[in-house]
């Protein structure tokens, strides 16, 4: 009886012992799959961070040029102006030194009609060559201001994007550094690189292009969202001055995709404070949260703000949103439902989005 019970401890102990190791297995493997997975979402943001700067460099060679030739212009404006001056000069001298001769006193000196009609005639057509000519150096003058402020806001801009360029190269530095280190480290570290690659290249070939048709057929279709409001009135509640604009995450689906075969695969869910939009086509799948708030200055539209943006559940990092939201409006406009609309309040709850207007009268 003894040995039987001691039997059953050892096996119990034995398969303990199984359970533990199987468990330990699985969590190394657990773990694995998550660093891989961290090294490939380092590799996708160094790999879109080189995208940014090498499009910085373009933007930078397209300013420079830009100021090179206002900078001409503003060479030639400078010698128009200088050029009007003179004959204005010319022109406030005669007057304040007698000679033009007041219109009355002219008069006064004929001795008929018609040469007092002829003096009044030669005296308009003088002062109004003068005035031609005052009025050509204030638009010279006036061009040559504008050209250059336009080239001094120009050149702060330029700054801006040279030290914006230089940051994000001490950043994209910074994280290759870090990826090397990390796949040196790793028993499989070239087989990881290898992935990068692969995952780098399928997102320029097909992830990206696709992402850009989501978001260019999307800013198309939200201009016509006043149609959707003309189909369905009762969206529209009025109440006095004040309307009140409900929207069903259902019914945009529906129209989204009847205004767009390129939408057909995106869909928007409303939740509470946020909208989750998911669009899957063939191996690419994009998902992207945000939510709607005022334009904070005039607030004549309420903007769609992207909080995160992922490609096959890898995060896109913060340059790839700035590069298609500068690209598409997804804005929405209270005016194009009718003039005079202003939004007041963006709120979203589940499978709802109610934007409340007012009629702004002046």
């Amino acid at each position: 009886m003894r040995k039987m019970l001691r039997r059953i401890i050892l096996l119990g102990f034995s398969l303990a012992l199984i359970a533990v190791s199987s468990s330990s297995i699985l969590a190394t493997e657990e773990d694995q799959l998550e660093a891989t997975r961290n090294l490939l979402q380092q590799g996708l943001t160094i790999h879109e961070l080189d995208r940014e700067i090498a499009g910085l460099s373009v933007k930078e060679l397209q300013m420079t040029m830009q100021i090179v030739d206002n900078q001409e212009q503003l060479k030639l404006k400078n010698e128009q102006v200088q050029q009007t001056r003179e004959r204005v000069k010319h022109v406030l001298r005669a007057y304040y030194n007698g000679g033009r001769k007041p219109v009355w006193a002219m008069l006064l000196s004929v001795d008929s009609w018609k040469d007092a009609l002829y003096v009044l005639e030669q005296t308009q057509l003088v002062a109004a060559n003068d005035k031609k000519a005052m009025d050509r150096y204030l638009t010279a003058y006036r061009d040559m201001k504008a050209a250059t402020e336009k080239l001094e806001v120009q050149r702060s801009a330029l700054t801006e994007l040279k030290e914006r360029f230089i940051a994000q190269k001490v950043h994209l530095v910074e994280l290759q550094e870090e990826l090397d280190r990390q796949l040196a480290a790793l028993p499989a570290g070239s087989t990881v690189l290898e992935q990068i690659h692969d995952l780098n290249k399928q997102w320029e070939l097909r992830g990206l292009p696709q992402v850009r048709k989501y978001f260019s057929a999307l800013a198309a279709t939200l201009q016509k969202l006043p149609e959707l409001i003309a189909q369905k009135p009762e969206m529209l509640a009025l109440r006095g001055r004040t309307y009140s604009f409900q929207l069903k995450d259902t019914d945009f689906n529906e129209f989204i995709h009847s205004k767009s075969k390129d939408l057909e695969t995106l869909n928007f869910t409303f939740g509470e404070g946020k909208i989750t939009v998911v669009g899957k086509q063939d191996d690419t799948e994009m998902t992207m949260v945000g939510r709607y708030e005022l334009e904070p200055v005039k607030k004549e539209a309420v903007q769609f703000i992207v909080d995160e943006l992922s490609y096959n559940g890898l995060k896109l990092p913060p340059a790839t949103v700035n590069e298609l939201k500068e690209t598409n409006d997804l804005s929405f406009y209270p005016s194009k439902i009718q003039a005079g609309l202003q939004a007041t309040n963006a709120i979203t709850t589940t499978g709802k989005l109610t934007i409340e207007l007012k009629i702004n009268l002046f």
